[in-house]
């Protein structure tokens, strides 16, 4: 997992995409294709974190968001005025 999400963000990094592009990428792409082993693994938060990192750090300033940007406003949901990002931890918890 670690492996595809630092070879998709060396793609984002090095590619030219427009902002609604790079999130279409994150949600239903990289997101989407992390999520479906879930089910089958074990991780704990701090090795989620591990393999979101890359993903977050050149995937957000796609986006136009700074790679800095608190990490409880990134995981918010749109309701409370977040970016809507679902964690891979939160996402194992509810398969």
């Amino acid at each position: 997992m670690l492996t595809l999400a630092t070879d998709w963000a060396d793609k984002m990094r090095t590619g030219r995409l427009s902002k609604a592009d790079a999130w279409l990428g994150i949600t239903s792409t990289i997101m989407r294709t992390l999520a479906y082993p879930l089910s089958a693994l074990n991780l704990n938060k701090a090795q989620y974190n591990d393999i979101i990192r890359p993903i977050l750090m050149y995937g957000l300033p796609a986006m136009g968001i700074c790679h800095n940007f608190s990490r409880g406003i990134v995981f918010a949901p749109k309701l409370y005025r977040g970016i809507g990002l679902k964690h891979l931890h939160t996402e194992q918890e509810i398969f």
